[in-house]
Parts: C-alpha cells; sequence; structure tokens
C-alpha cells in the first residue's frame, strides 16, 4: 500500500483533488499498473514461501528455492516462473 500510494497516488494528489482521477490513471497509471502489482505479487509470494519453510508448514524438504528463467523455444521467448520450490523427488512451480 505505501509503494502504491508514493509511486502512483502522492505524484497526482492535485490532480486527484481536482477530479481527474480518470485522466491520471488513463495517462499515468494504466501502463506502469502491470509491472508495479506483478512486482508486488513476487514479493509477496516469496515471503509467503518463507513462511511455510520456516513454520515447517511445506509439503517437503526444500533443497532450493528462487526464481527461474529460460527460453520457451516453442514460443520463442524468454520466460519466468517466479517461485520454484526443489525438493529430493518434488518440485512445484508458482
Amino acid at each position: 500500500m505505501y509503494r502504491f500510494w508514493h509511486q502512483l497516488v502522492r505524484p497526482n494528489i492535485q490532480a486527484i483533488e481536482l477530479r481527474q482521477a480518470e485522466t491520471i490513471y488513463q495517462e499515468r497509471v494504466k501502463e506502469v499498473l502491470s509491472n508495479f502489482m506483478g512486482f508486488a505479487f513476487e514479493q509477496m509470494a516469496r515471503v509467503y514461501l518463507e513462511y511455510l519453510i520456516q513454520s515447517n508448514k511445506f509439503p517437503f524438504y526444500i533443497h532450493e528455492h528462487g526464481v527461474w528463467w529460460g527460453n520457451n523455444p516453442c514460443e520463442k521467448r524468454q520466460e519466468e516462473i517466479d517461485l520454484v520450490a526443489i525438493g529430493d523427488n518434488e518440485i512445484i512451480f508458482g
């Protein structure tokens, strides 16, 4: 909430108070909202994963966890998986 306020609301507060919220959204917020929310989701997912690991609530022992980047040869583009947790014979993607 603080990041949202300081990055997207506070710099536009006068225009919002002048009832120009729709214009601000269309011209300044809409184009960056997807990246903003993507980063927020990744941060929350990492915190939740750490909680599960530390509280021993994960369904298996995790040797390694993090982010995965790689090539998708079918689509000919880079792909990202935000969370990967690897155990002995198990793996979870998120």
